[in-house]
């Protein structure tokens, strides 16, 4: 029994060390605090944040993705789940929407912010294969079940 710990134990450490923890400094993690995580973990990366029991796992298939997955997870708040980030400002002042449209807007322009940033988050879900897994309690366990991205980006008007 003593070896299994001991070999589970290695294994969380071993993960854990292949994983690149990124920057307090991120969006998502400034707005969401302790309620968010984003990493990239050798192959994937990941975006999560948890909020009023349920988390909201975004990954993406990719060794350099963490950017583009966090990137998609603070639209995706924004225009799909309602958080008002749009004036939340990083430390140098600048909006962190602005920071993301202007690396993440690609063909979208316009004056209109929010259909700027409906525009990217539908060209992200298009280029990139983001996957979304919830993590909610039900009959007192926590299920995961698949997020159906593209219907509720069609639900809150984003495609």
């Amino acid at each position: 029994m003593h070896r299994y710990f001991v070999a589970a134990g290695l294994l969380l450490i071993s993960t854990l060390a292949s994983a690149q923890l990124t920057s307090p400094h991120w969006p998502l993690k400034q707005v969401f605090g302790k309620n968010a995580a984003v990493l990239q973990i050798t192959k994937e990366a990941v975006a999560e944040v948890c909020v009023k029991d349920i988390c909201t796992r975004f990954v993406l298939r990719d060794p350099k993705g963490i950017e583009i997955v966090h990137d998609f997870a603070y639209l995706y708040f924004w225009m799909v789940e309602g958080y008002d980030l749009a004036p939340n400002k990083a430390g140098s002042s600048e909006r962190f929407v602005v920071t993301i449209l202007n690396r993440r807007k690609g063909q979208c322009t316009g004056t209109d912010e929010e259909a700027i940033a409906r525009c990217t988050l539908a060209q992200m879900a298009k280029s990139y294969a983001i996957f979304g897994l919830e993590t909610k309690p039900e009959n007192g366990w926590n299920k995961i079940f698949k997020l159906d991205i593209p219907a509720k980006l069609k639900s809150a008007g984003v495609i």
